[in-house]
C-alpha cells in the first residue's frame, strides 16, 4: 500500500472518523427512508380505496406505475455522467421522490383526485427512488468496506424495518381517528405530507456524507467502461487475463440472478398488491385489524435481520439467499389456510423472517456477485426487469380478479398460484454462484492467454476464426483490441506498466484504504 501522507497514524485517524461518520449518517439516512415508507408507501393503496377509486385500481396502484418508474430510471446512467458525481444524482432523485407526496396532500385536503393523476404521482415517486437505488449500491459499495457489510447493512435495515413500523402504527393511529371524527382522507394528507418532510430529511443526510473519494472512484468506474476498449493493462506478471475473466465470469452469475429475481418478484406479485383490499373489503377488517396485521411482518423482520446478517458473516450470502428462497415459497399459500385473526398474525410474523432473509441475501449478492466497476449498470437494467415483472405479475392478478370477480375465491387462488410459481423459479436459483471447477477454470485461462499471444503477433488470423468461437472465448475488450489491431496496427495504445497501476485509483479497493483503521 502506497503512503499518501507522512503521518500515516494521523491518516488512518482521520478516515475512521469519515467513516464512522458517513455511516451515521447513512443509518439516520434509512431511518428517515423508513419512515417515509411508513407514513406514505404503504398507505396508497389504501388512499385509492378512501378515494372511491376501487379494489382493482387499489392493486395497481401499488404495481403498475412501478414500471414507468424502472422505465425512467434507465436514463440515470447518462444522468449521472451529466450531473457528475453519484452523490449529487441520488440528492437530486430522492428529492423528486419527496416532492411527489405533497401533490397527494393537496388532493387529499380537497377531496378530489382521478385514477390518472394517482398513477402518474406514484409513477414520479417510484421512478425517483428506483433511479437513486443503483447508484447508491455502487457508491455505498467504496464507503462501507466489506468486513462490516454484512453487519453494517443488517443493523441499517433493522433501524429502517423499525422506522417504518412506527411510522405505519402512527399512520394508523391517525387514520384511525380522523375516520372516527369523519375526516379519514384529511387523514391521509396528514400522511403523505410526513412522508415528504422525512424523505426530505434523509436528502440532507445524504448531502453530509463526505463521499468525495467514493464518488471519484464510482466516477472513474463510468469513465473506464468508455474507455477500457482501447486498453490492454499488463502487470508485473503480465498480463490481466484471468482477473478480466473472473470479472466476465461475475458479470455472468450476476445476470443470472437478475434473471431469477425478477422471476421471483413477478410471482409475488400476482397475489401481493391484493392483500390490501382482500383485508379491507373481503375480511371487512378495521384499519386497527389490517394495522396490526401488516406491523408484525416489519417486527419479525426487525427481530430477525440482525441475526440473518450475524449468519450471513458465518456462512456466506448464497447460503442465505437460498434459506430466504425456499421460505418465501409457501407464505402467499398459507393465507388459504384459515381468516382468522390470530393464524394471519402468525402468517405475517413468518414472512417477515423469511423475506428479512430474502432480502438481505440478494442485497449482499450483488456486492459478492457484480464488480464495481459493472454495478450501477447492471442493478439499473436489475430495476427495469424487476419493475416490469411486478407490472406483469399485477396485470395478470388484476385481470383474473377483474374477470373472476372479487370473491374470496378468487383472491384464493391468486395466493395459491403465487406460491407454486415461487417453487417453480427456485430452480433458476441453483449453481448461481458456483464458480468452475478450478482446474478446468486454470486450464481455461491458460489456453486463452496462448492464443491470445499468438493472435497478437498475427493479427491477421484472427478474422479466420469462427464467429461464434470468437464471441463466447474472448471477453470484448481483447476482442475490440484485436479489431483495432488488424483496421489500425500503427495506433495501438501502448501498454500500461505496473509502476502506472500503483497509480492508479480505480484498482485500489476501498476496503484496503480503511484496513489501517
Amino acid at each position: 500500500m502506497i503512503a499518501h501522507n507522512s503521518s500515516p497514524d494521523s491518516s488512518a485517524a482521520s478516515r475512521f472518523n469519515t467513516l464512522k461518520g458517513n455511516l451515521r449518517c447513512s443509518v439516520g439516512d434509512g431511518g428517515c427512508w423508513g419512515a417515509m415508507v411508513g407514513f406514505g408507501e404503504h398507505y396508497i393503496p389504501a388512499f385509492a380505496l378512501a378515494a372511491g377509486l376501487g379494489e382493482v385500481t387499489a392493486g395497481w396502484i401499488a404495481s403498475l406505475p412501478i414500471l414507468a418508474g424502472g422505465i425512467l430510471q434507465t436514463f440515470s446512467l447518462r444522468a449521472i455522467s451529466l450531473v457528475g458525481s453519484y452523490q449529487r444524482w441520488i440528492a437530486l432523485s430522492c428529492t423528486l421522490q419527496a416532492l411527489a407526496f405533497f401533490p397527494l396532500v393537496v388532493a387529499a385536503w380537497t377531496g378530489q383526485i382521478s385514477t390518472a393523476l394517482l398513477f402518474f404521482l406514484a409513477s414520479i415517486y417510484w421512478g425517483g427512488g428506483l433511479a437513486a437505488g443503483p447508484a447508491w449500491n455502487t457508491w455505498m459499495g467504496h464507503i462501507v468496506p466489506r468486513s462490516l457489510r454484512s453487519t453494517f447493512f443488517a443493523r441499517r435495515s433493522r433501524t429502517n424495518q423499525l422506522c417504518t413500523l412506527c411510522g405505519f402504527l402512527a399512520g394508523g393511529l391517525i387514520l384511525h381517528t380522523a375516520r372516527s371524527n369523519d375526516k379519514l382522507l384529511f387523514g391521509f394528507g396528514i400522511l403523505f405530507f410526513l412522508a415528504g418532510c422525512f424523505r426530505l430529511i434523509s436528502v440532507l443526510l445524504l448531502l453530509k456524507h463526505q463521499g468525495q473519494h467514493a464518488d471519484q472512484m464510482s466516477m472513474l468506474n463510468i469513465a473506464a467502461r468508455s474507455e477500457r476498449p482501447n486498453l490492454r493493462i499488463v502487470d508485473s506478471r503480465g498480463s490481466t487475463d484471468a482477473h478480466r475473466c473472473q470479472s466476465e465470469m461475475s458479470l455472468s452469475r450476476g445476470y443470472r440472478l437478475v434473471l431469477f429475481l425478477a422471476i421471483v418478484q413477478g410471482m409475488v406479485q400476482m397475489s401481493g398488491p391484493y392483500f390490501t383490499p382482500f383485508m379491507l373489503k373481503q375480511l371487512s377488517f378495521s384499519y386497527a385489524a389490517f394495522v396490526s396485521i401488516l406491523s408484525i411482518s416489519f417486527i419479525a423482520k426487525a427481530i430477525s435481520m440482525p441475526i440473518w446478517g450475524y449468519l450471513a458473516q458465518k456462512r456466506g450470502a448464497r447460503w442465505l439467499l437460498w434459506t430466504g428462497a425456499i421460505s418465501i415459497v409457501p407464505l402467499a399459500a398459507m393465507w388459504n389456510v384459515s381468516n382468522s385473526f390470530a393464524w394471519l398474525l402468525f402468517v405475517q410474523a413468518a414472512s417477515g423472517t423469511a423475506w428479512a432473509a430474502y432480502e438481505l441475501g440478494f442485497f449482499l449478492m450483488f456486492f459478492d456477485t457484480l464488480p464495481s466497476s459493472q454495478r450501477t449498470r447492471v442493478l439499473t437494467h436489475y430495476n427495469l426487469a424487476n419493475t416490469s415483472a411486478w407490472f406483469c405479475g399485477s396485470l395478470l392478478g388484476g385481470w383474473y380478479l377483474s374477470y373472476m370477480g372479487a370473491t374470496p375465491s378468487t383472491y384464493h387462488t391468486l395466493f395459491f398460484v403465487s406460491t407454486l410459481g415461487r417453487l417453480c423459479a427456485l430452480g433458476l436459483l441453483w449453481n448461481i454462484d458456483r464458480p468452475m471447477v478450478p482446474n478446468i477454470q486454470m486450464a481455461f485461462l491458460q489456453l486463452r492467454s496462448n492464443l491470445l499471444a499468438w493472435l497478437e503477433t498475427k493479427p491477421q488470423q484472427a478474422p479466420a476464426l469462427s464467429f461464434v468461437a470468437w464471441k463466447s472465448f474472448f471477453p470484448s475488450q481483447h476482442r475490440n483490441h484485436l479489431l483495432q489491431s488488424i483496421s489500425q496496427p500503427s495506433h495501438t495504445p501502448p501498454p500500461i506498466q505496473s509502476s502506472d497501476i500503483a497509480n492508479n485509483s480505480l484498482e485500489l479497493p476501498r476496503e484496503e484504504v480503511l484496513q489501517a483503521a
